[in-house]
């Protein structure tokens, strides 16, 4: 009966190998790369299967150049060539989400919650959802056990400090509150930054500032900071595993939540743009200035990584 279970389970292990699964992902100007990141995570989480992305403008050099909201006769025609899709994407509209939907096994990463799914396996892993989101699709799953962070941000805390401030802004900072920040931060403060920022060819070899920076320099800089001030957004995301106490800045509709959530969730604080750069800069410093640096984390625990597996691979197979 042993023998048995074992053969079962390899067999089992073998099918799930040869699942070919595609996600699409927003990113193009203005998108930020939350999306692209949670690829990242999801990639990584299924690291059995072969996992593609496709975006509608280049990303690096993984990803496919698709523009799925053109052509659904087209698009129908590249989902069925896979055995599960993932889609990532609050821009697709109604007509698109239909054609996924007929896909065998959709995956929807949904967390703007404009849209009820038919059918299909629907993840929102948005700080609270579970306490107030409708179940939608074949099979719901709600708040931060389903979150998707790459696994280098599970990691303690570093004991060393720096840096008594780091800002980071996302992917492509489309507020430009880096040139603003950088003028009025004190000067104990590192910057965190991407070439796609506004301000990049002004300030490229400004002190302090941190430009392109890999997975590892990322959270060794921000391990080794005291509080982070960053958008809202997956970046939150990581500093909650990351157990990295921040002040938040929301200026997208679809982040609102994110703020708020970890605002009610942990106490940290959350600052909304008010549509004056001088007054939002303003708010955020006197914020940091009242903010205190314990952080308490017993939600995100890296564990709930094997029960997303889980559901995703109950799914698709």
């Amino acid at each position: 009966m042993i023998k048995m279970t074992g053969i079962l389970q390899n067999l089992c292990g073998l099918l799930f190998m040869s699942k070919r699964g595609l996600y699409f992902a927003d990113f193009f100007d203005g998108s930020g790369f939350g999306h692209v990141r949670r690829f990242e995570a999801f990639k990584d989480l299924l690291d059995d299967v072969e996992l593609e992305l496709a975006t509608q403008q280049k990303f690096e050099s993984v990803s496919k150049l698709i523009n799925w909201e053109e052509d659904a006769g087209l698009l129908t025609e590249i989902i069925n060539q896979y055995e599960f899709i993932t889609i990532d994407s609050f821009t697709a509209n109604t007509e698109i989400v239909a054609t996924f939907e007929n896909h065998p096994k959709p995956i929807f990463i949904d967390d703007f919650r404009r849209r009820r799914h038919k059918r299909g396996l629907v993840i929102d892993g948005t700080v609270n959802a579970d306490k107030w989101r409708k179940k939608t699709g074949d099979i719901s799953c709600y708040g931060l056990d389903y979150s998707f962070v790459r696994k280098e941000f599970y990691m303690p805390p570093s004991t060393t400090i720096d840096y008594k401030y780091a800002f980071t802004f996302g992917g492509q900072d489309p507020k430009n509150y880096l040139q603003a920040f950088y003028a009025s931060a004190p000067k104990d403060s590192i910057f965190l930054s991407t070439s796609q920022y506004p301000s990049y060819g002004e300030l490229r070899n400004s002190g302090g500032i941190y430009w392109d920076t890999n997975i590892s320099q990322f959270i060794n800089l921000i391990s080794r900071s005291d509080i982070v001030i960053s958008t809202a957004g997956q970046t939150l995301y990581e500093l909650h595993a990351m157990k990295k106490p921040f002040v938040s800045i929301v200026f997208a509709e679809n982040h609102k939540e994110d703020g708020i959530g970890f605002m009610e969730q942990t106490g940290m604080k959350c600052i909304h743009d008010t549509g004056s750069m001088c007054q939002t800069v303003e708010l955020t410093l006197r914020e940091l200035s009242a903010c205190t640096v314990s952080y308490s984390n017993d939600q995100f625990d890296p564990k709930n990584r094997c029960k997303l597996k889980q559901k995703i691979m109950t799914f698709i197979n």
